[in-house]
């Protein structure tokens, strides 16, 4: 039987196939691609005029403890799959949203080894399900400094019946969009209507997640999910001071690229291996991780070295570190990256879900026969200029500049990004990376 299944950044798409069997649809019509979700009436927002918001209120205060571990996972299995010179880029946020909605609508083996990817377990399914809901509400609420929106989308077979406890828990806590389209029938015309949710929901820089053939006549789900940011820096480059100069590649030659460079107070973070510098939004919870090897070709050793607790423990010591003066030299770059997870994932530990005789998503579906996963797709995009960041599935992570110096200036560390580097975009509220990557070749 065809196995159809797609992920990009900025989106994640799951679908999951089974072949054609027709029910009603227990929430009944065919709503369209962009109604809006049923959530309860919020209170009248407050003034926030002339004070600088965070990302999140204060139930996003405490850390994530998961997010850290699940994006060197995923990063370590991408470094394998990628030649050194390839630039990187992925949402962790974005692929970690799908796969929690997924394991909420999975039983048995199968949702405990998809919890384990996500280094979680069945008992803190619910607390995920509510730390989702939090940081939608809170990603999603309008900024006068940014815009950061996630979106969730579950596109249904029609006439396809699914569980009533899941369809209620993705409208209610995921906030997804519920539509159904002609899978059977007309399997190209639903590939370009979810196409064009996901281009809408990313301003449309994400065009095409979907690639011809991924959806078949068996595809029943897919679940996607779209990252939009953009946003200033809360201290620009000025663009009169860009200059080219040369960047080291991975294979030891030169190129000219657009270096830009301001020097000031940033929070900063140096051991025997990295410099790491974090460059603040406007909104200053979020903000720009970039983490510098010391020696010219050193990624390749930082990568395979990099743990979970390595990536948690930067990120929290270089927000307790404070300012420090910096001359910060950072190339202008913009590239995208597509990646199919579904090997990555079953590499991770996720094998059920994958395999027709083992699947177990009777949470999503009991009809019969069976759905399974059949294929995870996944794109990102990021443009960093002068100005700020815009990314299609994005992580940022922005630190707030120090106070005023001593009568004496210090003298300035400089923080030379003229050779490969790690990046992340960071909410720091949680040490949440709503992107995480490797620029190779700005």
């Amino acid at each position: 039987m065809t196995k159809t299944y797609t992920l990009l950044l900025t989106l994640v798409g799951l679908a999951l196939l089974t072949p054609p069997s027709f029910a009603a649809f227990p929430f009944g019509g065919s709503p369209a691609l962009n109604p809006t979700p049923v959530t309860k009436k919020q209170p009248a927002r407050q003034n926030t005029r002339g004070r600088v918001p965070s990302v999140g209120s204060t139930s996003l205060l405490a850390k994530d403890t998961t997010a850290a571990p699940f994006t060197a996972d995923v990063y370590a299995k991408l470094v394998q799959r990628t030649r050194p010179e390839d630039n990187l880029l992925f949402s962790p946020i974005s692929i970690s949203t799908v796969l929690s909605l997924a394991a909420s609508g999975a039983k048995g083996e199968t949702q405990s080894e998809m919890l384990k990817v996500l280094h979680s377990t069945q008992a803190d399914l619910p607390a995920i399900t509510q730390r989702i809901a939090t940081q939608m509400e809170n990603w999603n609420r309008p900024s006068r400094y940014h815009q950061l929106a996630l979106a969730n989308g579950l596109f249904l077979q029609k006439n396809y019946p699914i569980e009533g406890v899941f369809g209620s828990l993705a409208k209610q806590k995921y906030k997804a969009v519920v539509a159904n389209l002609d899978f059977a029938r007309a399997a190209e015309t639903s590939r370009a209507r979810i196409n064009a949710w996901v281009s809408k929901k990313t301003m449309g820089r994400i065009k095409g997640l979907l690639p011809q053939g991924s959806i078949t006549r068996d595809t029943r789900v897919v679940l996607a999910n779209a990252l939009y940011f953009r946003s200033d820096w809360l201290h620009p480059f000025e663009k009169q001071r860009t200059r080219l100069q040369n960047f080291t590649l991975p294979n030891g030659r030169t190129k000219m690229v657009q270096m830009m460079f301001q020097e000031g107070g940033f929070n900063y973070y140096q051991d025997d291996d990295i410099q790491m510098v974090f460059l603040p939004y406007r909104n200053k919870a979020l903000q720009m991780c970039v983490i510098l090897p010391r020696k010219r070709n050193a990624l390749p050793a930082l990568e395979k070295n990099l743990t979970g607790e390595k990536l948690a423990t930067w990120l929290s010591k270089g927000q307790q570190q404070g300012a420090s003066p910096l001359k910060i030299y950072l190339p202008k770059f913009k590239f995208e990256k597509s990646i199919s997870l579904a090997k990555v994932l079953h590499e991770l530990g996720m094998k059920k879900a994958f395999a027709f005789q083992e699947a177990d998503f009777t949470g999503i579906s009991k009809q019969t026969p069976k759905l399974v996963l059949s294929s995870v797709l996944h794109r990102a995009v990021i443009d960093l200029d002068e100005k700020g960041t815009t990314a299609a599935a994005a992580t940022a992570m922005t630190l707030a500049l120090g106070g005023g110096g001593p009568p004496i200036e210090p003298e300035k560390i400089i923080f030379r990004a003229d050779h490969p580097f790690l990046i992340a975009i960071v909410d720091t509220t949680a040490d949440v990376p709503l992107f995480f990557g490797r620029v190779a070749t700005p």
